[in-house]
């Protein structure tokens, strides 16, 4: 699961995903991902830290704790700026992956296959 309140970003990064195989599930803010993880099921999350509207990033990571405790281990957050304490303050406490803005795909497919062990790799939705 991707979510991303970037659009270019949301775009660019499923695209890619996808060429390298990965079945991408796209969401653009807190809300709309809880609404999907209600009834998919994922092998990882990638989170924007910075999430727009009424569910934040923090508040997302809560649900997926207490409803999908399987994938809580499996999330990676990228983050636009470190400028903002609050935006590495999660990943920073719960020992998730933060992955700085602009990333390049090389570096989400190592964190994602960090993540993903031991698991067979290739897929963001299960």
């Amino acid at each position: 699961m991707l979510v991303e309140s970037d659009e270019s970003v949301l775009e660019v990064t499923t695209e890619a995903l996808g060429k390298k195989g990965m079945a991408v599930r796209a969401a653009r803010n807190g809300y709309e991902a809880i609404e999907i993880l209600k009834q998919e099921s994922f092998d990882a999350a990638i989170l924007d830290v910075k999430l727009t509207g009424e569910t934040s990033t923090s508040a997302l990571y809560s649900w997926i704790e207490q409803n999908r405790r399987e994938l809580a281990g499996r999330v990676i957050f990228t983050a636009s700026s470190r400028q903002d304490p609050d935006a590495i303050d999660l990943p920073t406490r719960i020992g998730c992956t933060l992955l700085d803005k602009p990333f390049r795909l090389e570096d989400l497919m190592s964190a994602l296959q960090k993540v993903l062990a031991p698991e067979v790799s290739g897929s963001l939705k299960r």
